[in-house]
């Protein structure tokens, strides 16, 4: 869970009322760590970017197929001397069953009692981060996270 948090809200081109069409959200941890979130209704075209940086290189997953894109995850490895990293590109143009992968979880979890892959404690975390940016927003500051 995030130390602090900061958050800017903002509608910029849909009139929403009091939704926003843009988030951008900053989240500290403890140890350091600090990761950076933007979820937009106003990029033109369909984007899905996750990317993760840590001292060995980095990870970079593009698209989610259809509109978004090919599916594709980008390995770099850092090279200690400098320069640029070495990188592996690996596509993935298989069938998507992650839907029917998470139901199997869900049903699997209902059936045997076992914990699923994301349970209520992860929507509990996950919905008290969201309060705490919207806090943030609405203040202007960052805050820290009351979870």
């Amino acid at each position: 869970m995030p130390h602090d948090v900061y958050a800017v809200t903002q509608t910029a081109v849909w009139p929403l009322g009091a939704l926003e069409d843009n988030g951008f959200a900053i989240l500290r941890y403890t140890g350091g760590q600090v990761a950076a979130f933007h979820t937009s209704w106003t990029q033109w075209k369909n984007l899905f970017s996750l990317e993760v940086f840590g001292e060995a290189g980095s990870l970079v997953v593009e698209g989610l197929g259809r509109s978004y894109g090919e599916e594709s995850l980008t390995i770099a490895h850092r090279a200690p001397e400098g320069g640029a990293p070495g990188t592996e590109r690996i596509v993935y143009d298989g069938l998507d069953t992650s839907w029917r992968d998470e139901w199997e979880d869900f049903v699997a979890g209902l059936l045997d009692g076992r914990r699923y892959l994301g349970d209520a404690a992860d929507g509990l975390v996950a919905m008290e981060t969201l309060a705490a940016l919207y806090r943030s927003a609405r203040a202007g500051v960052p805050v820290p996270y009351a979870g």
